[in-house]
């Protein structure tokens, strides 16, 4: 092994090879002289203590020895074939400013992601299970189902870390839905995506490379003043605390259902929207305007639900009896937001009252009517016309 010349600093000997470098050096470790080192482009990769510089030097030379035999093995199966690939990689990737080694560093993420993914049911079980553990609404689970489970129709036994984003938008692009639902199906699987993130199935949240569908901002179908007031008119006691509640405070239908008698405070002055019924799962309070407690006054109960069961039927009858053949969606809440804004102008109480956005009730109900139906609307008071009857055994709180 080649010696270098004596310096308090220099190596007493070093040899390359292989693109490895093996060095004796001085050592002031007690009851040792030397010690032969291991190099790799900087990094040690073996290093041993010797009594005298004679057996350094000794051991280097082995280690020179093993190092040279290992690469010759190595080139001798090295082909040319071999070699133009290598060429041919490095070019590739040279177009786009990356190595070989770069390629390799990407791929073993890839294949360590891949390792520890799960198959996509596994994954949407898990989010499930998470969501009901931490107690979100049974609304918000049965949707969140429901999208999902048409994700594992897709791509069954798929591994989620496997998924592509192009893979995601093309299944997305097939349902053919209209922008609102393609969004809210891209918010699910968001969650979903991020969610498995967070649990490393998967490298990247590929969700969000897809881009939300533009939706044209709309008017939401209302009743009129007139429609309104047939209703409550054609309404069966029963069900009328149903649509006083939801047209004159405006809370929403699935709020409706888990409401009880209770919560409506006429001392107070408000309906108590708990967070164990509110939509979003925060408490909320609901005015009780003057013309809602002539409605409610009548038919009002100490306790029990505020929807009877079968309130399918009766609900029913009451539009056929109205004559309200065209419904549109969440009507009676849509009928609120709009004329409560007309007649309050503002937008932040009509948000806090419904436990909507400041935005959405911008969007949806800002001018959507001429100011003076809105005080119309909230006019609407009980008349001879009226089914309302006091029940048996009912009190007016």
């Amino acid at each position: 092994m080649p010696r270098v010349k004596k310096t308090s600093r220099r190596p007493l000997a070093r040899q390359r090879l292989a693109g490895v470098t093996v060095t004796v050096q001085r050592t002031k470790k007690s009851g040792y002289e030397a010690c032969v080192i291991m190099r790799r482009d900087g990094k040690r990769l073996r290093e041993r203590y010797l009594h005298t510089i004679d057996e350094a030097e000794a051991l280097a030379e082995k280690w020179c020895i093993e190092t040279g035999n290992t690469g010759a093995q190595a080139a001798a199966s090295f082909t040319d074939s071999h070699k133009r690939y290598l060429i041919d990689a490095e070019s590739s990737l040279a177009k786009y400013g990356k190595t070989l080694k770069d390629a390799l560093a990407f791929y073993l993420t890839h294949l360590q992601t891949t390792h520890s993914s799960k198959p996509i049911h596994e994954a949407v079980d898990a989010l499930l299970l998470h969501r009901q553990r931490k107690g979100k609404s049974e609304r918000y689970q049965y949707d969140l189902r429901l999208k999902l489970e048409s994700l594992e129709t897709r791509f069954p036994e798929r591994m989620i870390g496997e998924i592509t984003a192009a893979e995601v938008e093309a299944w997305l692009d097939s349902l053919t839905v209209a922008p609102v639902t393609y969004n809210n199906f891209r918010r699910v699987l968001h969650v979903l995506w991020a969610f498995a993130l967070d649990k490393q199935w998967v490298r990247e949240n590929v969700v969000s490379r897809i881009e939300l569908k533009t939706v044209r901002a709309q008017r939401p179908g209302i009743l009129t003043v007139a429609q309104a007031r047939a209703l409550l008119n054609a309404s069966d006691p029963a069900i009328l605390p149903y649509f006083a509640i939801a047209l004159f405070g405006g809370v929403r239908d699935a709020e409706l259902k888990r409401l009880d008698w209770r919560d409506v405070q006429f001392l107070t002055g408000y309906i108590r929207i708990d967070a164990s019924v509110s939509k979003t799962g925060r408490e909320r309070l609901v005015p009780i305007t003057d013309n809602l407690k002539e409605w409610l006054h009548p038919v009002a109960k100490p306790r029990g639900p505020i929807t009877p069961d079968n309130w399918r039927a009766l609900i029913f009858k009451a539009r056929k009896t109205a004559k309200i053949m065209d419904w549109p969606h969440d009507a009676t809440r849509h009928s609120f937001g709009t004329y409560e804004m007309a007649r309050t102008k503002d937008i932040g109480h009509v948000s806090e009252v419904m436990g909507n956005s400041p935005a959405i009730c911008q969007r949806h109900y800002k001018a959507a009517v001429p100011f003076e139906q809105g005080d119309e609307y909230f006019a609407i008071n009980p008349t001879t016309e009226s089914n309302i009857v006091l029940l048996a055994g009912t009190a007016a709180a």
